[in-house]
């Protein structure tokens, strides 16, 4: 389910016009850095990961999360778009993220 269908049409028809090559470069180095050490952020942090993304896997997405002391996780019946297909809850995660800071 989409809930902005149109603009998900137009990212991806943009997305499609990359430069194939320099982006499989980076999403390829993306995995090629070891993993980093994420137990000294000492702040609430929010993952939002899409099922089925294929850029960032939930899987490592977890994996940070589970690394990071005061995170939460959020998995989404989604692809790399989480925001274009899930406007509301990211509003409300990122509201949610506010009052865990207490600000």
């Amino acid at each position: 389910d989409v809930v902005h269908a149109n603009t998900l049409l137009r990212v991806l028809k943009s997305f499609a016009d990359h430069d194939w090559p320099w982006y499989s470069r980076l999403a390829r180095a993306v995995g090629d850095h070891p993993t980093m050490d994420l137990s000294g952020i000492d702040m609430p942090v929010t993952y939002l990961a899409g099922t089925w993304d294929a850029v960032t896997s939930a899987e490592r997405m977890r994996s940070a999360s589970a690394q990071t002391p005061r995170s939460q996780y959020v998995e989404l019946p989604a692809s790399h778009f989480v925001p274009l297909q899930f406007p509301d809850r990211v509003v409300a995660e990122l509201n949610s993220l506010i009052d865990r800071c207490e600000l």
